[in-house]
């Protein structure tokens, strides 16, 4: 037998109310909500399917997977692989939200420590466009694998958001002041390494004229 995913659980419960129904808004509000809970439901356990099967595969069961999920190896060694179809999973199956985006970072880069600014954040200036700013602590990627990881990611985000910048920064020294303002923040210092956190190190600044 084999399996298939439902990607439009909400189109087929409104298409299965009854005609008397489907001009009652607030009826009809509430079986699209419970129709989108289904597809989350549905979502998730496919991405934990994939996962799971993708921790242990090597090879041509790699390519397999990867080819299932439109990426292809292009020379890369397993481990790299395997990174790449991990954040295209969590791309996927992506809604825009922040942990969507976390989890697509924490794939690809190989890392725990994920920072994210977006225009909603503590001491953010207000800004016209969507953007936000991402950090990577202490990745395991190496850094040439890094554009495609980026462009990966980039999948992630809902339509008319953009990354301002990424960085990588050193997940054990990163650190923040217990200030009165929660944005008064751990800074390294470009003259002494040794005072204040390790400073960033940016990979990616999406340059818009």
């Amino acid at each position: 037998m084999t399996l298939e995913k439902i990607t439009n659980h909400k189109d087929q419960a409104l298409a299965r109310q009854r005609e008397m129904y489907k001009r009652a808004a607030r009826f009809t509000a509430y079986v699209s909500a419970h129709g989108q809970q289904a597809q989350d439901i549905e979502d998730a356990l496919w991405a934990s399917i994939a996962g799971r099967t993708l921790e242990g595969a090597t090879g041509a069961t790699l390519d397999a997977l990867g080819a299932r999920y439109g990426l292809t190896r292009n020379g890369l060694s397993d481990d790299i692989y395997r990174s790449m179809l991990r954040g295209t999973i969590a791309a996927l199956n992506s809604q825009g939200r922040q942990e969507d985006i976390v989890s697509a970072a924490r794939g690809l880069f190989g890392c725990d420590a994920v920072f994210m600014r977006t225009p909603n954040s503590i001491a953010t200036s207000p800004s016209p466009s969507a953007t936000i700013a991402i950090g990577v602590g202490s990745p395991t990627l190496p850094s040439w694998a890094y554009p495609l990881a980026i462009s990966i990611l980039l999948k992630s985000l809902s339509a008319g958001v953009s990354i301002d910048s990424l960085v990588t920064f050193d997940a054990s020294s990163a650190f923040s002041t217990d200030a009165p303002r929660p944005w008064n923040i751990g800074l390294g210092d470009v003259d002494d390494a040794s005072v204040g956190g390790g400073l960033a190190d940016g990979i990616y600044v999406n340059r818009v004229a």
